[in-house]
């Protein structure tokens, strides 16, 4: 089954390579950029997986989130409380 995803990611710090990000989220399948940081993903993989995938690049101190088909993933231990309380749980 095929899922919509939509990724956005946060990198840390000025030169950072975001090559490796964007080469992860292009792994999970068909993509298009919607904005700098955000990405629209067609996967064979849920947003839990596709988030799992693609944090193995990132530092503890930068942020993604993976939205698709009803259900969320965030990865960010600075990850505001205000968006925690505005997703669906």
């Amino acid at each position: 089954m095929a899922h919509l995803l939509f990724v956005a990611y946060d990198l840390v710090g000025t030169g950072r390579d975001y090559s490796m990000v964007i080469d992860r989220i292009s792994d999970l399948g068909e993509w298009r950029r919607l904005q700098h940081s955000l990405m629209c993903v067609k996967s064979m993989i849920g947003p839990l997986d596709a988030l799992e995938y693609i944090r193995r690049g990132l530092l503890p101190e930068e942020r993604l989130a993976v939205v698709g088909g009803g259900m969320w993933a965030v990865f960010g231990r600075d990850t505001p409380s205000m968006m925690m309380e505005f997703l669906p749980t």
